[in-house]
């Protein structure tokens, strides 16, 4: 009798509760039986799965009949087969542990729930055929001949005894362990943390992560590294039958897994190195953009002009904005057609999707207007209250030189010049941006976009 149950407490401490679970042609054979057999298979997997053929082997020894014990021997015999079957033949791709596959007409009821395989497909069916096959030759010696007299208080002990071991032992000889919450992740140091610490939080932090959630950490982390070997071998075909039979794509889960294993780790850290020699080659692609462009030649000796020495990369716009609490003219709900004002505010555009070459001059007089070269040139009045007028992008942590004329308030004129991008002379957008003390808040376009 104790023999079909040592498979069994092994799966149940490792929280599995199947016989067999969706694999072989026999699991197969009842999920294409019709809705009946496909219902009659979870029960009877999950009872040989936690030793009910210890039960039926108990009730052959205590009737002791010869027709129960032959027919339990056949019973065994039989099981030991179809676990034979199942553990020498493997998974059944087709079994998925999804309601699409196992859909019950009683309220869409999935026959293997996706929790109950969680903790995997547990040992080889192939133990429980040998247990099997072991139980039946023994009680088949004992008691295939004629039943020996037994005393009724000898019957009624076993049996509470036995009963209390099956009814009340728990199947596990230890507590659950400990379950690390999103919120305990959240108060603890990551970065003195080992890489199952941290694999463990990576997989709380998720909501609905793809497998673990009720899992206690040791067994996450054992789960983990069972993963880890899967996506180490890098087998397509193992890894698809591990997919069907669970639910989790390994393979796909290079991020999740990237604490806990090496190779994953590994992939993570080349896809990161391939990543900033893309960005560090656009970046210096975009600068020698910058170093090709042509550099602006003033007409008029500037009191101070910048040309940038790296091109910027505003998130949104340049802007200047001379202090807190300063009023709201509109600068931000007029047509920004390349720069908008009210006082205190500056607002340039450009497109944010590439970098920028930038060059700011600063004159004690009017400069002659430039057009050639040139997409778009506008020139606005703009009211400088602290004498300090510098464009910035704190979002990209951009800022620019000081436009203002040696800290002088008042009104100044800011001319914009705009070209955009000239990819077939591989030239980035510029932007020169003049300032100097003016009069005259008119808005004046000395070079409109040619709409094409």
């Amino acid at each position: 009798m104790v023999l079909p149950l040592v498979p069994a407490v092994v799966n149940c401490v490792d929280g599995v509760f199947t016989w067999v679970g969706p694999r072989g042609p026999v699991a197969s054979w009842f999920d294409t039986g019709g809705w009946f057999l496909r219902q009659l298979w979870l029960p009877l997997d999950i009872l040989v799965g936690i030793g009910g053929a210890a039960g039926l082997v108990l009730a052959a020894v205590l009737v002791r009949t010869r027709r129960l014990v032959l027919g339990t021997v056949g019973v065994l015999l039989v099981a030991a087969v179809v676990g034979a079957v199942s553990g020498v033949v493997g998974p059944s791709i087709s079994l998925l542990p999804d309601s699409a596959l196992y859909e019950s007409p009683l309220r869409g009821v999935p026959i293997f729930p996706d929790q109950m395989l969680s903790a995997g497909p547990g040992i080889s069916p192939l133990w429980y055929s040998a247990t099997f096959t072991a139980s039946a030759l023994l009680l088949l010696l004992t008691h295939g001949g004629s039943p020996r007299g037994r005393r009724p208080y000898q019957t009624v002990v076993a049996s509470v005894a036995t009963a209390a071991v099956l009814a009340f032992v728990p199947p596990s000889d230890h507590a659950p362990g400990r379950f690390t919450t999103a919120s305990d992740c959240e108060a603890a140091d990551l970065t003195r943390a080992s890489g199952e610490q941290r694999f463990v939080c990576a997989v709380r932090r998720i909501e609905n992560p793809p497998f673990g959630k009720e899992m206690p950490d040791e067994r996450l982390i054992a789960y983990g590294r069972r993963l880890c070997g899967i996506y180490t071998r890098g087998d397509l075909r193992e890894a698809a039958e591990f997919r069907a039979a669970h639910g989790v794509a390994v393979l796909d889960e290079t991020a999740l897994l990237g604490d806990i294993c090496p190779k994953a780790r590994a992939d993570l850290d080349a896809a990161a190195a391939e990543e900033e020699a893309e960005m560090l080659a656009w970046e210096a692609e975009e600068q020698a953009q910058c170093d090709r462009a042509p550099r602006h030649r003033p007409l008029i000796e500037p009191v101070r002009a910048t040309r940038e020495k790296e091109p910027v990369w505003p998130e949104v716009w340049l802007e200047a904005y001379e202090g807190e609490g300063m009023p709201d003219d509109g600068a931000y709900e007029q047509d920004l057609d390349l720069v908008a004002t009210s006082p205190g505010r500056l607002l340039i555009e450009v497109d944010t999707t590439y970098r920028v070459c930038v060059t700011t001059e600063t004159y004690d007089r009017r400069p002659p207007v430039e057009t050639k070269g040139w997409e778009h040139v506008v020139e606005v009045g703009y009211d400088s209250p602290t004498g300090s007028i510098v464009l910035t992008d704190n979002l990209a942590g951009v800022e620019l030189p000081d436009l203002a004329l040696r800290g002088r308030k008042g009104h100044y004129r800011i001319r914009v010049h705009y070209d955009p991008p000239d990819w077939e002379k591989r030239v980035g957008q510029r932007l020169l941006v003049m300032a100097w003390p003016g009069r005259g808040n008119d808005r004046v376009v000395h070079r409109a976009v040619v709409q094409r």
